[in-house]
């Protein structure tokens, strides 16, 4: 079977899926000792950080590592003779050497803080995971922790596997994490180490894989006493199916950190008990007096031992990193603990804002890379996924669903042009689909007509591909929405006026920080712009954007009832999460749970985009400065290498002159523009 899927889940990020999300206590709103002190920040992106044997800091963000001898007060950056060109995402550091990951690159060392590195030994994929991919590549980690009582004992943990190390990471072994039911853990979003004893936090994103997958794996909160050599779930069943992150306190107990309920300890009895902080918590580590947190979205948190109280810093956004009482922010920002008396700010409450949930399936049954039969190599598949999300949503009268079709390959045909292959092979989906659009449950708006390349198309070619995809539609389903999502998110700034000339009012396009995007490299949305309309500008054309996520997004956030939560935390009032993704990936196949769970949070709504656009206005105004594929500028590369769209831009191409010279031959002979059009 495919394992697409896994993949999304091993390769965009870890997360879990299952239960609904309880409200949790928050704390008390007020503490006192230390607080959050703002220091000198960074350029760049943060990315990881680290704190030597001597209080020296080292910190990586996209413009190089630096250090700091003063707290943070000042920064140097390093030379870092050895270390490959890239960025560094996790760093971590014994009493001799400082270790960190280059993204694509692998593990690096360095025994002087940081200025010569030289390579460790690689991070091999679990088995099960190699067989299940095919890839090779060795895993990466998203956690990488320094035993405090022996520098050669290292642990690294991400999607894909759980390794350690004896030898100062020389060399690495997988470790098998095993619950009572068998099942097997490889998706880890935490670790923490002292002497012999391991522990480990992964998730399952339960909701987001076929059920093969699901039967044979799990997640949870597991601890070893002999170095890995044996493992046994730590405490009682964990009560978040969304672990973030593990360490151990000053107490030495146990705290896990979640994204969708805040943070956990495992008491005196063995039971774990929830002790509030932030919903969407990314980062979790030790200080001398208690517990310091990274939010994905509201700063640093810490928690207060003695007094059992949560403050935070007076800064919003993502935390990129902490490291003991000092924290790096994804802007490059950086905090650290101020140890003077004095109150701290007090842990908010809740926003307590309504989320708005909408799903949109990007449906083409044209695959250059699987092939066009109607079994499971080619759009066959799309079939019996689509036929699998209709029957799923059935059963959810409530939920909506957006749909985006393409028209030459997967209507039309019939129509004098076209495949038609949905008409032909599944005149039930195409049914289905207008049964719910009549009955107000579902939104559809255009694609493009012939999965073409609409951003190297000229106006006349692009207004023809519009009027075929609304006759199309008309005729397939009644009605459409005036809402496009462009193939492969192909867009030029000019066509915001076009199809404003065209009546098309809004757009979708990804704000995805994982592949596919849309445009974040290009703009970065602010606060509640990611999850509501804005408006669209080029020059003194306007149309709406509504910007979408997809089902790696979802993973980075633990799951969908959780991602629900931290906006609800967040934001004030109505926020709109609209998860689009491919109408053929398995990842839609249990998504069902996904919403099933998100449906008993009280601040959660469904939705259509039209039906949101309907009563809400755009919240801010952005300006796209190029065009776009694929979410970023050379995007267009995936395009150009195929053989067949070389083929296909050559015959436009000599299309084209063939009609500026039939013009020019015959200039107002009504019978050329005829035959063009």
């Amino acid at each position: 079977m495919s394992t697409r899927a896994l993949r999304i889940v091993l390769l965009l990020g870890v997360s879990v899926f299952g239960v609904s999300c309880k409200s949790t206590d928050r704390g008390p709103a007020e503490a006192t000792g230390v607080r959050w002190e703002a220091r000198t920040g960074l350029s760049g992106t943060g990315q990881a950080l680290a704190v030597l044997d001597d209080g020296r800091l080292v910190a990586s963000t996209d413009a190089g590592l630096s250090s700091s001898s003063d707290g943070g007060l000042s920064w140097s950056p390093l030379d870092a003779s050895g270390l490959p060109r890239g960025r560094v995402t996790v760093m971590t550091a014994t009493p001799s050497e400082l270790v960190a990951y280059v993204w694509g690159q692998g593990l690096y060392g360095s025994d002087d803080g940081g200025s010569n590195w030289s390579a460790l030994g690689d991070l091999p994929l679990h088995p099960i995971v190699v067989t299940a991919t095919g890839t090779l590549a060795p895993m990466v980690p998203f956690v990488l922790k320094a035993d405090p009582e022996d520098p050669t004992h290292l642990v690294a943990a991400g999607p894909g596997g759980y390794l350690v190390t004896d030898d100062g990471g020389l060399n690495w072994r997988n470790v098998d994490i095993n619950g009572p039911t068998g099942k097997l853990n490889i998706l880890f979003t935490g670790a923490a180490v002292r002497g012999d004893t391991v522990y480990a936090a992964a998730q399952l994103p339960e909701g987001l894989l076929p059920p093969f997958f699901s039967a044979i794996l799990e997640g949870g909160v597991h601890v070893s006493e002999d170095r890995g050599e044996t493992w046994e779930v730590l405490g009682e069943v964990f009560p978040s199916p969304a672990p973030s992150g593990i360490t151990v306190g000053p107490d030495d107990l146990a705290y896990v950190g979640t994204q969708d309920t805040g943070v956990y300890r495992l008491n005196e009895l063995g039971q774990w008990e929830s002790i509030g902080g932030p919903s969407d918590v990314v980062a979790i580590e030790t200080y001398e007096s208690g517990i310091a947190v990274g939010s994905g979205s509201r700063g640093p948190w810490r928690w207060e031992l003695e007094s059992k109280t949560w403050s935070r810093g007076a800064v919003d956004g993502a935390v990129a990193a902490l490291a003991a009482d000092h924290a790096l922010m994804t802007d490059g920002g950086f905090l650290a603990l101020d140890p003077a008396p004095g109150v701290a700010a007090g842990s908010p409450e809740p926003a307590g804002g309504t989320v708005y949930l909408a799903f949109s399936m990007h449906t083409n049954l044209y695959h250059s890379f699987r092939g066009n039969s109607d079994g499971e190599d080619g759009f066959g598949k799309d079939i019996r996924i689509i036929r699998n999300t209709l029957d799923w949503l059935d059963t959810l009268p409530e939920v909506h669903a957006d749909w985006d079709i393409e028209n030459f390959f997967s209507i039309d045909g019939g129509e004098g042009y076209g495949y038609g292959w949905l008409k032909t092979h599944a005149p039930d989906i195409i049914e289905r689909i207008r049964a719910r659009r009549e009955a107000g449950q579902d939104g559809i708006r255009l694609m493009s007509w012939n999965n073409g390349l609409v951003s190297w198309q000229t106006f006349e070619e692009f207004e023809q591909s519009v009027e075929r995809a609304k006759a199309s539609y008309t005729n397939a389903f009644g009605s459409f929405d005036r809402g496009v999502q462009p193939q492969e998110n192909t867009f030029s700034p000019d066509h915001v006026g076009w199809y404003r000339q065209l009546g098309i009012e809004w757009i979708t396009l990804f704000n995805s920080m994982t592949p596919f995007t849309g445009f974040p490299l290009d703009h970065r949305l602010q606060g509640r712009e990611g999850y509501n309309p804005v408006t669209l500008r080029d020059g003194d054309d306007t149309m709406v954007m509504v910007p979408v996520y997809h089902h790696g997004d979802v993973v980075d956030h633990g799951s969908l009832a959780g991602w629900a939560r931290q906006l609800s935390d967040q934001f004030e009032g109505d926020t709109l999460l609209v998860i689009h993704f491919d109408a053929d990936a398995e990842s839609w196949l249990n998504f069902n749970l996904e919403i099933e769970a998100a449906a008993e949070l009280d601040f959660v709504r469904f939705t259509t985009i039209q039906g949101y656009l309907d009563s809400h206005q755009p919240v801010g105004s952005i300006e796209l400065p190029g065009d776009l594929a694929d979410g970023v500028g050379d995007g267009f590369q995936s395009w150009a290498e195929k053989q067949v769209n070389q083929d296909v831009s050559t015959k436009v191409a000599q299309a084209r002159h063939l009609t500026d010279w039939a013009r020019s031959l015959a200039p107002g002979d009504t019978g050329v523009n005829d035959l063009v059009g």
